[in-house]
């Protein structure tokens, strides 16, 4: 059976055999290991994020970033990757972070707010 739906001849085979088989093929991908340019680990593509820009980093990375920069108190987080300039938006900054580390991050935007206001 496996044969008749590579070769597409389905006449053998159940059409929701099929299109199980067909939707499995298209989702092959996530299982896929991608190189994080940050750490040099091989991960599974479902370990990596990105941004608009799609720089994938792996989710360790991010994390480690952003907890190591914001107890830094640095709170201008762009991609990791080597030159991009895109910004990490507060709402990934909190799903990646620790209650910790999310707490700090309010903290220092909070007293920067009011810095800039004195």
């Amino acid at each position: 059976y496996r044969k008749n739906i590579l070769d597409g001849n389905y006449n053998k085979i159940n059409k929701n055999v099929f299109e199980i088989s067909k939707i499995n093929m298209q989702n092959i991908d996530i299982y896929e290991e991608d190189l994080c340019p940050i750490c040099l680990s091989n991960k599974l593509s479902d370990e990596h994020f990105a941004l608009s820009c799609r720089h994938l980093i792996c989710v360790e990375c991010v994390k480690n970033y952003f907890r190591i920069n914001i107890q830094d108190g640095k709170l201008n987080l762009k991609c990791l990757y080597g030159g991009c300039t895109l910004n990490y938006p507060s709402e990934i900054i909190k799903s990646f972070s620790t209650q910790k580390t999310w707490e700090q991050y309010k903290k220092y935007t909070k007293n920067q707010k009011n810095r800039v206001l004195l």
